[in-house]
């Protein structure tokens, strides 16, 4: 599920075996991209860009969060055994 407006992007991804883009939205952010870790996963989430993989990223346990300095929400990728992340950017 994703929202958007001006400068904004809000949703969530389900994360599996397969890396995936975390948004497809191309809104420019002035602040970067907040992602969380669903505190109900029971596996690490890599963040990254289209190369990261499976303990190779930034590493993301289980109800963990962190900011991105990126200005374009959808040049970062997860990847993960299972899991769910939320992420909002301005």
């Amino acid at each position: 599920m994703q929202t958007s407006g001006p400068l904004a992007v809000i949703g969530t991804k389900v994360v599996s075996g397969t890396k995936a883009k975390l948004t497809t939205s191309t809104s420019p952010m002035l602040n970067g991209v907040s992602i969380k870790s669903f505190a109900a996963n029971t596996n690490k989430i890599y963040v990254g860009d289209g190369d990261v993989t499976v303990g190779g990223g930034y590493e993301l346990s289980p109800g963990q969060e962190h900011l991105f300095r990126v200005q374009d929400a959808s040049t970062l990728w997860v990847v993960g055994t299972d899991g769910t992340v939320c992420f909002e950017g301005t």
